[in-house]
C-alpha cells in the first residue's frame, strides 16, 4: 500500500499529470472537490481519486469536468492530452 501512496503523491506533485492538472485548475477556481463534483455530475470521492491518479475518467466525464472548470480551449486540450499520457 505504501507504493500506491507514493504513486498517488507523485501524480499530484506532477503538474503535467491529469490529476495534477485537474487539481491545479480546481484550486485556481477556488472550488472544493465537492463543488467540482457537483458541476461534473460525479462524486467528490471520484474527483479525489482522479487527482490522485487512482482512477481514469471516461471521455464524457472529462468533458463534464472541462465544462465545470470553465476551461478555455487551450487548457481543455492540455487536460485531454495529459489523460492520454
Amino acid at each position: 500500500m505504501a507504493a500506491q501512496n507514493r504513486t498517488s503523491r507523485n501524480s499530484i506533485a506532477d503538474p503535467t499529470s491529469f490529476g495534477g492538472m485537474l487539481r491545479k485548475h480546481r484550486k485556481a477556481r477556488g472550488l472544493s472537490q465537492a463543488d467540482l463534483a457537483a458541476g461534473a455530475v460525479v462524486t467528490a470521492q471520484f474527483v479525489g481519486m482522479l487527482e490522485l491518479g487512482v482512477r481514469k475518467p471516461s471521455p464524457e466525464t472529462v468533458d463534464n469536468l472541462i465544462v465545470a472548470l470553465d476551461l478555455d480551449e487551450k487548457n481543455a486540450k492540455q487536460l485531454r492530452k495529459a489523460l492520454k499520457g
